[in-house]
């Protein structure tokens, strides 16, 4: 499935838009009150997911150019989240939230910023 660039514009911003809700949400909380209030952990969650799952939408040869950004990192804590709920370790996303969320939502800023150099080869990546 070829993708244009307003496709891939729009779950860039999907990402970015996610990150800020996460880093909103967590911004003036304690990782002792992330742990104990039930709705901002589902919150959070949420936005994880929909951050994993439009990473999964840029087509392989795009991720490839912008190492910066974890992207089966991203996708594989979707999975975490929609199949094993069960067993996510809230500390992980902790430490997500508080050392790399602000950068990777920079990076998707700055990718989203510039040009995709995308050509007819640009498929999704399928994993």
């Amino acid at each position: 499935m070829n993708q244009s660039p307003q496709i891939i514009h729009y779950f860039l911003d999907s990402m970015v838009y996610a990150c800020e809700k996460i880093l909103k949400y967590t911004q003036t909380v304690t990782y002792e009150q992330f742990l104990t209030d039930g709705f901002l952990r589902d919150a959070v969650e949420r936005n994880f997911l929909l951050l994993g799952e439009s990473a999964n939408k840029i087509p392989y040869t795009i991720q490839k150019k912008n190492k910066a950004i974890p992207w089966s990192s991203m996708y594989r804590l979707r999975n975490r989240i929609v199949h094993e709920f069960y067993d996510v370790d809230p500390e992980m996303l902790w430490c997500i939230i508080r050392n790399d969320m602000e950068k990777n939502k920079n990076a998707l800023i700055d990718m989203r910023n510039h040009p995709l150099p995308l050509t007819p080869k640009d498929k999704l990546r399928r994993r």
